[in-house]
């Protein structure tokens, strides 16, 4: 998704499935936008995590970084979509 990277990791272990997270997500930013980065950004959704930072959603601006990081993907990325606004 334009200079975006997304990484999603599930556990075949646990029998977790990507795919329909990795939809949901895609539908989600062909109607919302995320902050443009100066070279890339990275979505980073870790299935198998329990904590608070199992999502992480992080990009460049000239002099700042920023992480969004969230026990829930897409409220990462709300969160992240927030601040494009």
């Amino acid at each position: 998704e334009g200079n975006w990277r997304i990484r999603i990791r599930a556990s075949n272990v646990e029998g977790q499935d990507p795919v329909p997270l990795a939809k949901e997500i895609v539908a989600y930013l062909e109607k919302a936008s995320l902050p443009a980065p100066e070279k890339y950004g990275k979505i980073t959704i870790e299935m198998n995590d329990a904590s608070n930072q199992s999502a992480q959603v992080s990009w460049q601006e000239p002099k700042n970084v920023y992480t969004v990081t969230h026990k829930d993907a897409l409220s990462a990325l709300k969160m992240a979509v927030s601040m494009n606004q």
